[in-house]
């Protein structure tokens, strides 16, 4: 194991207030910009979190010691997060929509853009609705609509098992076990067109391969198949234009986030298709375009 804070002597007690400082020193090591502040917001909610306490209060009881194992395990997690694991992938866990999520490395982390969507949703839905959300992942989408507006039917679907897995556990924290169903499908592959739906959901991957140079090292901890997609990020968009309207009741509405790097006009000739009476966009607290709703005609 590297050598740690040679920083501090052996038989030195590690407390909070030190085990801050050789945090921020571990993070600012081997680069010239100072640490921004949310990359010590992280670091110091990653302390927290192993000393299971709230942030705010490692100023609060800066002398409290920490065991040599715990600060151990600390020392190795910031490490980690150094080397641009997400945070959410080493507490196990993200707030979204102000509940909390279980995550880890089987599924995409939960972004607070994606609660645009959620609350598009939830502002044009009723009560006793069918809502089938595709792609579900950690399940943050479909779990917060059931929420916070019971439904009569609610299908989270995933083409990958270990993805499910993650959902299923967070629908059990949250309670919401028996008012969901889950199925593998890609997209539609697993659906009757039958089984017509209120409304349909995704956040669909929708980063173009083009795109993979400029972004941050942490994405690429994430898994792929729910970050990238052909046609420049396109593919899901066309395809589910195309598809989504046979498994959507009369009046039933597609709700989709959409990617800010690609022309809005672009997404949008898809959906001019004759088979939706009506679209909105909705933007996000930055402003950008962020939540795609299609009517069915």
């Amino acid at each position: 194991m590297v050598k740690r804070l040679a920083k501090m002597e052996k038989s030195s007690i590690i407390t909070v207030r030190k085990a801050l400082e050789w945090g921020r020193k571990n993070q600012q090591k081997s680069r010239k910009e100072p640490l921004s502040p949310e990359e010590i917001l992280e670091m110091e909610s990653l302390i927290a979190h192993k000393l299971g306490k709230e942030r705010a209060s490692l100023r609060i009881y800066p002398d409290e010691p920490i065991s040599p194992q715990l600060w151990d395990e600390i020392q190795q997690d910031l490490d980690k997060l150094k080397k641009g694991i997400p945070l959410a992938y080493l507490i196990g866990k993200v707030e979204f929509m102000s509940l909390p999520f279980f995550v880890d490395s089987r599924v995409l982390i939960p972004r607070p853009e994606t609660e645009t969507l959620v609350e598009s949703v939830l502002e044009n839905l009723k009560p006793a609705y069918s809502l089938l959300d595709l792609g579900t992942g950690s399940g943050c989408i479909g779990l917060s609509i059931a929420h916070y507006l019971q439904g009569e039917r609610i299908l989270l679907t995933d083409i990958s098992q270990e993805a499910l897995e993650v959902a299923k556990k967070n629908a059990l924290s949250l309670g919401l076990a028996n008012q969901v169903e889950f199925r593998i499908s890609n997209l539609f592959s697993s659906i009757s067109k039958d089984e017509r739906m209120d409304v349909i959901t995704m956040n669909p991957p929708y980063i173009g391969e083009d795109e993979k140079s400029i972004l941050p090292s942490s994405l690429f901890y994430e898994p792929w198949n729910a970050l990238f997609a052909p046609e420049e990020g396109l593919y899901f968009y066309r395809k589910l234009a195309k598809e989504a309207p046979e498994y959507l009741e009369a009046g039933g509405f597609l709700a989709l986030e959409l990617t800010a790097t690609r022309p809005l006009n672009r997404i949008l000739s898809f959906f001019e298709n004759g088979r939706f009476s009506k679209i909105e966009i909705k933007k996000d607290l930055a402003g950008k375009n962020r939540v795609l709703l299609a009517w069915k005609g």
